[in-house]
């Protein structure tokens, strides 16, 4: 019984899941190697999100079939931006208590930041049926960003670790 519940999170959540996993982009626009991060005027680029950043994941799916009408939800991920629209990371997330995957997922995407500090992100992963969209804000000049998933109610804080 119970390994049927897990698998039904497993099938059902997790596309959820890999949402924090940082990635970014709706519409990934390459930057010039020549762009700075950022202007003069303090406005962002993609290049402002570029490296390996650590994340922690926390919040609510909401009405996930297979799951109660709140599962509560933990990951923790890392991610690298490329600084031109790409990104690749890694995810270990906790469903009521129950993992998905005894190591950790892998996951890619694309992102986009627009000049005032705001963005969008398109991850794609193996544990979801769907790319998952993904809204974000650039704090402390690109050494953290934090995001939410458009459709549960997950946050997600990143560091810039490298």
């Amino acid at each position: 019984m119970k390994t049927n519940f897990s698998s039904r999170i497993l099938m059902s959540a997790t596309p959820v899941v890999l949402c924090f996993l940082l990635a970014f982009g709706a519409s990934a626009v390459a930057q010039s190697n020549s762009t700075p991060a950022h202007s003069s005027d303090g406005q962002c680029s993609n290049r402002t999100l570029h490296g390996a950043y650590g994340c922690s994941v926390q919040g609510v799916l909401l009405n996930v079939p297979g799951l109660p009408p709140e599962a509560t939800f933990v990951a923790v991920t890392t991610s690298h931006f490329d600084g031109k629209g790409n990104l690749t990371g890694t995810e270990h997330a906790v469903v009521n208590g129950t993992s998905f995957n005894p190591g950790f997922d892998t996951n890619s995407g694309t992102y986009s930041v627009n000049p005032d500090c705001t963005g969008t992100a398109v991850v794609n992963t193996p544990n979801s049926p769907v790319p998952l969209n993904l809204y974000f804000v650039i704090v402390d000049d690109g050494k953290e960003f934090r995001q939410v998933l458009n459709s549960d109610a997950l946050l997600t804080v990143c560091k810039r670790i490298k």
